[in-house]
């Protein structure tokens, strides 16, 4: 009966230590994660905060009145269509039409700039309001395009 008891407590015990061993046993898997998406998305987002700087480069010269040198002074193929005053707010309609200056992009669509008509743009805390409308910009080397939709504060 002892060595009955003792045959099964050996035999528990032998298969909870298989188990064990066996369990513990990782199966190895060589294949490297795939990050196209993850670098894609970053270059997407690259593209896309370069673009906004630029547009936000050109609504800066608009602002300073051209105040620059010579043709640097004002965008490139910027036509700006109106201006007009609603309430204390000034309102600046940009069409983009061709090359940036720098030739790299080209820029179709529209773009408005609002500022408070109180306040100058060299004075700390100015907000100035961006709205994209369909701005597509191709860049020149690839061919590749976005379209920017929406405000930038």
């Amino acid at each position: 009966m002892k060595t009955q008891k003792l045959f099964k407590l050996a035999a528990i015990l032998i298969a909870v230590i298989g188990i064990s061993v066996a369990g513990c046993k990782k199966d190895r898997n060589d294949d490297k994660p795939n990050t196209n998406s993850m670098q894609q998305l970053s270059k997407d987002e690259v593209a896309v905060q370069s673009s906004s700087d630029d547009a936000l480069d050109d609504a800066n010269k608009v602002l300073s009145g051209g105040s620059g040198k010579g043709l640097e002074s004002f965008p490139c193929n910027v036509v700006i269509d109106s201006s007009s005053v609603v309430g204390d707010t000034i309102i600046y309609h940009l069409t983009f039409n061709g090359l940036n200056c720098a030739g790299t992009f080209n820029r179709e669509g529209v773009m408005t700039i609002k500022r408070n008509v109180n306040t100058y743009w060299h004075q700390a805390g100015t907000k100035v309001i961006l709205n994209f409308i369909d701005l597509k910009i191709t860049r020149v080397s690839t061919g590749k395009y976005i379209i920017l939709n929406g405000i930038k504060t």
